[in-house]
């Protein structure tokens, strides 16, 4: 397993202004805020970094901020994402030039591809990208890797990692698919099984909401379980599971919670890219009132 993909990984919110511009000194600033807890890995451009909103200089802005701000104390996923193999390497290059370490896609999503084409897809992106690749298996794509393709993939040698945004039986077929790949790294991607990937022995996350609101926590929960520390992981985890869940049942989309929290906390403000509805003031009075309600601070 590479070591900077062990542990947790944030997915980073990009930050945007009213007008729908990066904002990059909130951006840098909620990667400090992030670094302070102890993270050694960072992943950008990710769904909940909105990556199919912006396009290359804008991908190319929000990586080299990323690299600036953190300079040598962290690694560097970009996300990739896009609907062409041309396009995809394009961002690869892109991704290399701006100071990232890694690189992780989806299959595209745009027409059908059957499982043959799937494979044919990532092994075109790995023998050409500059940068080692992660898979995603995304539940908002319209595809999804089966544990058969995996074990084909995991193979390769510039392809060394998965993440598995799924349930507990997923990930454990996945587990299987590439247990014979000792380099191969399966990320869960899902905070409402964090601790239960842990039980059956996943080692690496990106996390998305606890990710950018509570990396300390997460940081906790998992050298807790490891050091066998289980009822500290489990009250922490239930404590932010608890939130999270009422925070992602407010009538907005749940990245639009995650950043209303952090307006309220002063790290950024809470504008989705349009067309996406950003909080208005009266989800916004609600988030403040769940994070009340929850005694919730930014760690």
């Amino acid at each position: 397993m590479d070591q900077n993909l062990r542990g947790v990984i944030p997915a980073v919110v990009t930050p945007l202004k009213a007008d729908n511009s990066i904002d990059e000194t909130g951006l840098k600033r909620h990667i400090v805020h992030i670094m302070q807890s102890g993270m050694k890995t960072l992943f950008m451009l990710g769904y909940a970094g909105e990556v199919f909103s912006f396009d290359r200089t804008q991908r190319q802005q929000i990586v080299s901020a990323a690299r600036t701000t953190v300079g040598k104390e962290a690694s560097i996923i970009a996300g990739i994402m896009d609907n062409s193999v041309e396009h995809i390497l394009e961002h690869a290059r892109d991704a290399k030039a701006c100071g990232a370490d890694y690189v992780l896609c989806t299959p595209t999503n745009f027409l059908p591809l059957s499982e043959n084409e799937q494979e044919q897809l990532f092994i075109d992106i790995a023998d050409s990208s500059p940068l080692p690749l992660i898979i995603y298996n995304c539940p908002e794509n319209m595809h999804t890797l089966t544990p058969a393709l995996l074990g084909r993939l995991c193979c390769h040698e510039n392809i060394v990692g998965l993440k598995q945004t799924s349930d507990i039986i997923a990930i454990e077929r996945m587990m299987q698919a590439v247990q014979n790949a000792p380099n191969f790294t399966l990320l869960s991607g899902d905070e409402f099984v964090f601790l239960g990937s842990l039980a059956v022995g996943v080692e690496s996350f990106i996390m998305g909401g606890p990710g950018n609101l509570f990396p300390k926590t997460c940081l906790r929960i998992y050298n807790n379980f490891c050091n066998g520390k289980i009822q500290e992981a489990r009250k922490e985890f239930l404590k932010m599971i608890f939130f999270l869940f009422d925070l992602y049942s407010l009538p907005i989309l749940d990245l639009g919670g995650v950043k209303s929290v952090l307006e309220l906390s002063g790290i950024c403000e809470r504008w989705m890219k349009r067309p996406t509805a950003s909080a208005d003031n009266q989800v916004l009075q609600s988030v403040k009132e769940l994070m009340e309600q929850h005694q919730i601070q930014l760690d």
